[in-house]
């Protein structure tokens, strides 16, 4: 029930413009005589518009490889996800969250991030940021005893001052952003004593290799001998 005018390419094709409607299924037919009579009939699909409310993480490391969820409205059975000019494959769960794996990037920046094609972009991209990679080089002190609550001097680079969190084993805690190069964080309680990888991470998705930390078993005082000595000391 929309007309538009068309513009002539050849003998055997025409172009035109689409016009807005809702989504669902049409006739496409054209005519010769000014819209007094349409011949032809062809199928075309109205899909419905695609937006993208929500990434996450929304943040990642330039080097690429994160994991990302976009949830949304209209994104139906997709195949790529777009970060800037890059295109990667993404794959949609039943639940209708599209899902894909960010490409390495250039620089650090922000992108725009959407499914579909190229001419999806406007209307429904969202902001992903990529940012320095997070490493870990230094722990200090590098041991504490079961019972957690050691605060570790993390010495790195890559911290920003979004919510940075630190993983002792398989164990994640907050951190506390001291600057772009350390982290303060309170070791967890671990079950015996063992040898952990400490690790960082920005976006709770991404973590950084591990670098060693030991955990005792709490030490203990029973008895002192001699239990007195002089002031003067020198007593073993």
């Amino acid at each position: 029930d929309k007309s538009v005018t068309a513009a002539w390419v050849s003998q055997s094709v025409v172009r035109c413009s689409l016009p807005t409607r809702d989504a669902g299924n049409v006739t496409v037919s054209m005519s010769v005589d000014c819209g007094v009579t349409f011949t032809g009939g062809l199928r075309f699909e109205y899909l419905s518009s695609k937006t993208v409310q929500a990434v996450s993480p929304s943040h990642g490391p330039v080097n690429g490889g994160t994991v990302v969820s976009l949830v949304g409205t209209g994104l139906g059975d997709e195949e790529s996800c777009w970060f800037g000019k890059m295109r990667v494959r993404a794959s949609v769960h039943a639940s209708g969250e599209v899902v894909c794996r960010a490409p390495a990037y250039e620089s650090v920046g922000e992108v725009r991030v959407w499914v579909g094609g190229p001419s999806d972009a406007t209307s429904s991209a969202a902001r992903y940021v990529y940012g320095e990679s997070v490493e870990v080089s230094l722990l200090s002190p590098s041991s504490g005893d079961t019972s957690g609550g050691t605060v570790v001097e993390v010495i790195g680079r890559g911290f920003s001052e979004d919510s940075m969190q630190c993983r002792f084993g398989d164990k994640v805690t907050d951190a506390t952003v001291v600057s772009s190069t350390a982290l303060a964080c309170a070791t967890p309680a671990m079950e015996g004593a063992a040898v952990v990888g400490v690790s960082a991470s920005n976006n709770g998705v991404d973590y950084s290799p591990g670098v060693e930390f030991a955990y005792f078993a709490p030490i203990s005082l029973h008895s002192l001998v001699p239990s007195k000595g002089s002031i003067v000391g020198g007593y073993v």
